[in-house]
């Protein structure tokens, strides 16, 4: 078994974003973006690729990944339950707060 980095990355992904998209529902105020993380990090397993390979024959290129991964990273830090306060514990500083 080959432990490739672009299988270490793609998984670290889509627990980032699966957990993400728990907490937006759990304790955020957007179930629906919460939802959109969660379905949307399922495309980051690599169980997925494998059967959008096999049944499909559908590849997702790995920076379609990353690029989509930029994206969700950055609606989560700019409109997520992070950048709307909802989680006091976590020092977060948006673009209205100075250091």
């Amino acid at each position: 078994m080959h432990i490739h980095l672009s299988n270490i990355w793609s998984r670290l992904m889509a627990l980032v974003l699966l957990s993400v998209g728990i907490l937006n529902i759990i304790r955020g105020n957007d179930v629906a973006l919460g939802i959109l993380f969660m379905c949307l990090s399922i495309i980051f397993f690599p169980v997925t690729s494998i059967v959008l390979r096999d049944l499909f024959a559908i590849q997702i290129p790995n920076f379609v990944k990353i690029a989509l991964a930029f994206l969700l990273l950055w609606i989560c830090f700019h409109y997520g339950a992070l950048a709307e306060g909802y989680y006091p514990e976590i020092p977060f500083i948006s673009s209205n707060q100075t250091l």
